[in-house]
């Protein structure tokens, strides 16, 4: 079954419902099918309405009329069920369709438009697939009622992120043979271009969230308001964050490995507790430092105001002093400790012992001007930095006396930096509330990739298991995660 809206073609389907699902008279093997649910709670969808707009481009489902409205609305085990909308091409079975599917929060629906606060809209763009039934689920969000994305971007759970462009049946998924009618599922989150899958939001709002750690299944973020502290979620995503450490003023760091969590503010020494729950909680070292690294048996730390690095056992806490040139940060190998410092009238990157520096405060090995470096990075041959203030991201080989090569000069503000395997991965918090990008690079000097953009000031960025993680620190703040490359 098809239509035509104007002279564009579009697809189109039967605003029947039954049952709380909208469906088609007619069936197609080549179809959508929308899944939609709610967080909203039912007494609000009866109220005000769910609509569902499509077109053949974002303008002409924003401008359109609606092609099917429901009030219908079952509660479910995640929310409300709304039902499921099957839609079928108009012309060519590899055509891409636009869709919008509103919400009305605080007002009726036929009030809605993309810059109406009080509605939740939840945008898609995929591509049929001839053949087969692509299953794409789509979840109204409440938190996104007083989000305004652009037109290229969909809000999930209070973020926006790209709209979904595959051309494929979903992020990672192979399409089905043309004789095949299975129905692929495609995650309402995933986003393709190129490749690269959009970010899904783990932890939907926490008060300026600035570090994190993941240890096992667990994701530990330091809330840096007054008396917030140091909140635990699972990888997997939770509504609302567990607080196990509060009253702490400006968190500075936090760090986590099988059996503990270590953190340290600008009230506190540096603490550890017992994971998960950070039981047993009691002071490691006296001192407050705001970067902290590990391996199996040490912490390696940055001392907060103190202007030295250490090294802690983690059996006694006891301190074995490293350098004391004023460290900003601070990366380690099996070998040594590299680390930024600013020492007076000499700065730069240095390299010392993880037994420790002597004298105290070695020449640096790669001199630099004077710049804002808060984040550092390690492979197996050269160390990487993020200088906020230059906009550049950096490399140099371990030996610190080849000189440094840029692996981008054109960011506005890079916030952290990580590696693995052939690319780097960096934060750019940008200039404004939404100037936010993830990037990467292949460590070959090809040209940068933008993994997610949109992102309202994105800071510390980590890779757990076969995953990037990161705090985006804008209002409301969130933790994030998308695969690697």
């Amino acid at each position: 079954m098809s239509a035509r809206r104007g002279r564009t073609r579009t697809a189109l389907l039967v605003a029947s419902i039954i049952a709380g699902a909208w469906v088609m008279s007619c069936y197609s093997a080549t179809e959508i099918q929308l899944a939609i649910e709610t967080d909203v709670p039912c007494d609000v969808v009866r109220a005000h309405g769910i609509a569902v707009f499509i077109g053949a481009s974002s303008e002409i489902a924003a401008a359109s009329a609606p092609v099917a409205t429901t009030t219908e609305c079952t509660p479910g085990p995640n929310g409300a069920v709304v039902g499921t909308l099957s839609i079928v091409p108009s012309g060519d079975r590899g055509e891409r369709v636009f869709i919008d599917v509103v919400a009305g929060f605080d007002k009726d629906v036929a009030r809605c438009t993309a810059d109406t606060p009080g509605c939740i809209i939840a945008r898609r763009a995929p591509r049929f697939i001839p053949h087969t039934a692509v299953r794409l689920p789509v979840h109204l969000s409440q938190v996104c009622a007083r989000v305004h994305c652009e037109k290229n971007e969909t809000c999930e759970q209070g973020v926006c992120v790209g709209v979904d462009t595959c051309d494929t049946a979903g992020c990672g998924s192979t399409a089905a043979k043309a004789d095949d009618a299975s129905v692929i599922d495609a995650r309402a989150d995933a986003a393709c271009d190129g490749g690269t899958c959009a970010p899904t939001v783990v932890l939907p709002a926490i008060d300026l969230p600035s570090e994190i750690a993941i240890a096992g299944d667990d994701v530990y973020v330091t809330s840096a308001v007054a008396d917030a502290g140091i909140a635990q979620c699972k990888t997997s995503g939770c509504a609302a964050p567990t607080f196990l450490v509060s009253q702490l003023l400006d968190p500075a760091t936090v760090a986590a490995d099988d059996t503990g969590i270590y953190y340290s503010s600008a009230s506190l020494s540096l603490q550890r507790c017992d994971r998960p729950a950070c039981t047993n909680r009691r002071t490691f070292n006296p001192d407050a430092f705001s970067t902290i690294v590990m391996n199996a048996t040490s912490l390696y730390a940055v001392s907060q105001y103190n202007a030295y690095a250490t090294r802690m056992e983690k059996g006694d806490g006891g301190p074995t002093f490293l350098n004391a040139s004023n460290p900003l940060t601070m990366t380690i190998d099996s070998s040594n400790a590299y680390f930024y410092a600013d020492n007076g009238s000499i700065k730069g990157l240095f390299k010392c012992s993880l037994t420790g520096c002597v004298p105290q405060s070695p020449a640096p090995q790669l001199l630099a001007p004077a710049i804002d470096v808060r984040s550092m990075a390690i492979d197996a041959t050269h160390v990487y930095w993020a200088e906020s203030d230059t906009g550049r991201v950096m490399r140099a080989a371990k030996d610190l006396v080849s000189g440094s090569a840029p692996i981008t000069t054109t960011a506005k503000r890079p916030r952290s930096v990580v590696v693995d395997g052939p690319y780097v991965y960096w934060t750019d918090e940008g200039l404004a509330d939404r100037d936010g990008v993830l990037w990467s690079a292949s460590k070959n000097g090809d040209a940068p990739i933008a993994m997610a953009t949109s992102l309202p000031h994105p800071y510390r960025l980590v890779i757990a298991g076969d995953r990037l993680f990161w705090t985006n620190r804008g209002a409301p703040g969130s933790v994030m995660s998308m695969p690697l490359r």
